[in-house]
């Protein structure tokens, strides 16, 4: 079994964040919300949270688990949130 995490991240009107991956990658242009595996020993909530903060250099502050699913026979255990606070990484201006 995988597990993965997603966050659900809706602005104040309404728009949700979702990115599209990158044309030589895995998976090319295909959308996605931010998020991955969970690693061994992790929570679904540490692993969002460093997930958010390697991605989009946001820190979790509360998550609420939405939904999970069975895909391929495989159960996916999905973490959602709506809300956080993102702050910037060192790397950005």
């Amino acid at each position: 079994m995988i597990t993965v995490v997603a966050a659900v991240i809706e602005r104040s009107d309404r728009r949700l964040l979702i990115g599209q991956r990158r044309k030589g990658d895995t998976s090319p242009l295909k959308w996605e919300f931010p998020g991955g595996k969970v690693r061994e020993g992790e929570s679904p909530e540490v692993a969002l949270a460093r997930e958010l903060q390697e991605e989009l250099g946001a820190t979790l502050l509360k998550a609420l688990s939405l939904a999970a699913c069975v895909i391929n026979t495989r159960r996916l255990s999905m973490s959602w949130r709506s809300a956080f606070s993102p702050r910037r990484s060192r790397n950005q201006n």
